[in-house]
């Protein structure tokens, strides 16, 4: 028991040498840099010229010995720029976003929220899909969030349960 009280002690004050400070910091008038010291002087100074009409810029051509890069992925990285443009060149669908009215087992209360749509946003069709066992209405396609989220905040005022949800959209 002693053993463990000292070992515990040697530990403690160990800790405690570790933890405190190494002295005092040098403030910034002891580090002789005052901050109104004008600092100017040591500042290098360029001359700028901006160019007129007449004045006609030059390219300046740095020859160098030839480098040779050992590991060049600019091939790689071509290839698999050139695999993603092709993939998506052949895709259908991209991701998207759409506002989701209603999503329940009521095919009645799906076509409420449908003439609701109508009223409150004429300029978008909604359209209601089954999804077993539920009933869905949404409305519009949209390519950014923030786009949908004009009309989320229109259809919110007369159906608080309008969200926006991710969506694949068709190309045409």
């Amino acid at each position: 028991m002693e053993k463990i009280l000292k070992i515990t002690a040697l530990f403690s004050l160990i800790l405690f040498f570790q933890c405190a400070g190494a002295g005092k910091a040098a403030s910034g008038s002891s580090a002789g840099v005052k901050a109104s010291d004008d600092l100017s002087q040591t500042r290098p100074s360029y001359e700028v010229t901006m160019p007129t009409d007449t004045m006609k810029t030059q390219q300046i051509v740095k020859e160098g010995p030839d480098k040779t890069v050992d590991n060049d992925v600019t091939s790689q990285v071509d290839d698999t720029i050139e695999s993603i443009n092709r993939e998506s060149r052949d895709a259908d669908y991209i991701n998207g976003f759409t506002i989701q009215v209603y999503s329940g087992r009521s095919r009645e209360k799906a076509n409420e929220l449908k003439n609701e749509v109508y009223k409150a946003v004429s300029d978008y069709t909604p359209k209601i899909t089954f999804d077993e066992p539920n009933f869905k209405v949404f409305v519009g396609q949209f390519y950014d969030k923030i786009e949908a989220h004009e009309l989320e905040s229109k259809l919110k005022a007369t159906i608080p349960t309008a969200i926006i949800v991710p969506t694949r959209i068709k190309l045409k």
